[in-house]
């Protein structure tokens, strides 16, 4: 390589990464919904912000894991709660159930009525009184 193709090359990647680290986000539109690189009429600079790097990751994810064993110590300490109540006879909100109702005696079922007849004449009754017998 020569040595003005090197000079070439290394310009072009300083201009790169000095575009990349000042590059802004512009939010355009009446709705604000369409986002572009460069500036437009009405719209609003977005400010970006840098990724977070690796302690912060960290410390998210130790907020993380602290959070979830907190959560299953509720979740444990609900059901002891619960378990204890049982064991009392307690529902799960530390109420009493009703008490049982006392067995009563069996009852002897009633005879049944004769079926009277009716006062309303039936179409099919009707018929069978205008035949004649054979």
């Amino acid at each position: 390589m020569t040595p003005r193709c090197m000079l070439l090359a290394t310009l072009c990647l300083a201009a790169t990464v000095q575009t990349s680290t000042a590059q802004s986000i512009w939010r355009c539109g009446a709705d604000g919904a369409r986002f572009q690189a460069v500036p437009c009429h009405d719209g609003q600079a977005v400010a970006l912000r840098p990724a977070p790097d690796a302690a912060a990751v960290q410390e998210a994810r130790d907020v993380a894991q602290r959070e979830r064993l907190a959560l299953q110590a509720l979740g444990e300490e609900r059901r002891q709660r619960y378990r204890d109540a049982a064991e009392r006879g307690l529902g799960p909100a530390g109420i009493e159930p009703l008490p049982r109702p006392a067995a009563t005696k069996a009852r002897k079922p009633k005879a049944e009525k004769p079926r009277t007849a009716t006062p309303w004449v039936t179409p099919a009754a009707q018929t069978a009184k205008s035949r004649p017998a054979a």
